[in-house]
């Protein structure tokens, strides 16, 4: 179900960044327990003639494929924008966020957004670094974001028209028009604008001092984002049909085993990449082995990869779960890679690969504890020899029975990953859990769909800026962060 820009634009207004010692990047917002809904629309901002800006041949012209930019100043974004960030953009007394993600699996619109929030990170480290921010503090945070401008990517050869008319579709709360939107690049099939619709909203609200940042910020952006270079977005599992599996690891009894002995038994084997902590793969196991059985006929078979198999007490752990659920199928153990390289697993858990004989990758995965599609995925490869997983038949994120929202944080070792600042959103509100030793933050809301972010990660992790979805059922999701 397509996201709508309203939704989005607003609840990524709640979002922000500590500008600390990097460059911006780094999405951060202890606050939201529940900040006040942001309903004031947006000061009507015009894009700049052709007069007042850089001539759009130059802004759009096509960058090389290997990028000129270089240092610690430099970020690169899922929306296709990398940034070379000068020192007013970095040493700010305000947070800057800049964040992207892709519209929809299928749509090849990509959004990059550029937000600005008056406050200090070390009010918000007093403020939000309790057991409970109090509402006054939540209101004072949810009213001093406001945005910079949005850049918007399009794929396929396809113009500001095709942009206009996807944003517009089912949102009848705005109706964009050219007069909003700049070219500013271009890269292969894609072409990169800036929307000017949204800009300076919520800036009459900041306080004295971030104020005039916030308008020094605004009168460099453009500059910015002409200097940035542009590349084609790489959507999730770009690339990975047609890979080649090698690897050597052992089995769940510890006994030696290599992919091409996993593999060359059967026509299609489905490895299933599951946890212990993961509620939702544990819920399918008993299936799984169901599944296999049936499976034997066609000469195909399932093989449990349990991911977070990292230290006798959880392979302990794994095997009673196998035992109590009846799985008789091989597991295995993870190796060096195995969650990155061979069976990327930043989409979230469970997700379920599908290999031939020769020890290639077939499908797509399947993202999520999604029973009902693996066979048909399955008999699709018998038939075809491959098979292409449409958005619709992905689960991105399991449901679960216990009227709670669910994120899952552990690193790609499996271990879990406590003092992890969570951020949950829907059309108009944000709250914020840390997660727990386990790796746990729990939100107890009414169901809705909602958007996931990674505010702010323990130090010796990357920055995770990927804008996460779960729908309007309780449901569990897995987030992955990667060391540094």
């Amino acid at each position: 179900m397509k996201k709508k820009i309203v939704a989005l634009l607003m609840a990524s207004a709640l979002t922000t960044l500590t500008a600390c010692a990097g460059a911006p990047g780094v999405t951060y917002d202890p606050s939201a327990t529940s900040p006040k809904e942001t309903t004031k629309q947006a000061e009507a901002v015009e894009a700049p003639s052709e007069e007042t800006e850089a001539p759009a041949e130059e802004a759009s012209a096509p960058q090389e494929s290997v990028s000129e930019l270089s240092g610690d100043n430099v970020e690169e974004y899922d929306g296709g924008i990398r940034i070379a960030y000068p020192d007013d953009f970095i040493n700010t007394k305000g947070l800057l966020d800049v964040y992207s993600s892709i519209m929809d699996d299928d749509s090849g619109v990509y959004m990059t957004y550029f937000n600005y929030t008056g406050v200090t990170e070390e009010w918000v480290e007093e403020a939000f670094n309790v057991e409970e921010p109090s509402p006054e503090d939540e209101e004072k945070y949810g009213n001093s974001v406001a945005t910079l401008t949005y850049v918007f990517a399009i794929d396929g050869n396809r113009g500001v028209d095709e942009l206009i008319d996807y944003l517009n579709e089912d949102n009848p709360d705005i109706t964009l028009t050219k007069e909003s939107f700049k070219e500013i690049g271009k890269a292969e099939d894609c072409t990169f604008f800036r929307m000017y619709e949204f800009d300076k909203m919520q800036a009459e609200n900041l306080e004295e001092g971030f104020k005039e940042e916030f308008e020094a910020l605004y009168d460099k952006i453009g500059e910015l984002l002409e200097k940035a270079e542009y590349f084609k977005p790489v959507p999730p599992f770009e690339g990975l049909v047609g890979t080649k599996i090698e690897f050597e690891t052992t089995d769940i009894d510890g006994n030696p085993i290599t992919s091409d002995e996993i593999f060359s038994k059967h026509e299609v084997t489905m490895v299933n990449v599951w946890a212990t902590w993961c509620t939702w793969c544990i819920y399918e196991l008993p299936e799984l082995n169901e599944i296999n059985k049936r499976l034997e006929a066609k000469d195909c078979a399932i093989v449990g990869l349990v991911g977070d198999g990292t230290d006798e007490g959880t392979i302990a752990e794994a095997k009673q779960l196998l035992k109590e659920n009846g799985d008789e199928y091989l597991n295995i153990l993870p190796w060096d890679g195995a969650l990155t390289d061979a069976f990327p697993m930043d989409q979230g858990w469970p997700t379920s690969f599908f290999v031939d004989r020769e020890g290639k990758i077939v499908s797509t995965p399947v993202v999520g504890a999604a029973i009902e599609t693996y066979e048909m995925v399955i008999d699709q490869i018998l038939e075809n020899g491959t098979t292409e997983i449409k958005a619709e038949d992905q689960s991105p994120v399991a449901e679960n029975n216990v009227g709670q929202y669910r994120i899952y944080v552990s690193d790609t070792d499996g271990k879990n990953v406590s003092g992890t600042v969570i951020q949950l959103c829907d059309d108009s509100t944000c709250r914020v859990e840390m997660t727990d030793d386990s790796g746990l933050a729990v939100f107890k809301v009414d169901k809705a769909d909602y958007t996931v972010h990674v505010l702010k990660q323990p130090q010796g992790y990357k920055e995770d800026n990927t804008e996460y979805k779960v729908p309007d059922e309780y449901s569990d999701l897995h987030v992955i962060l990667e060391k540094e």
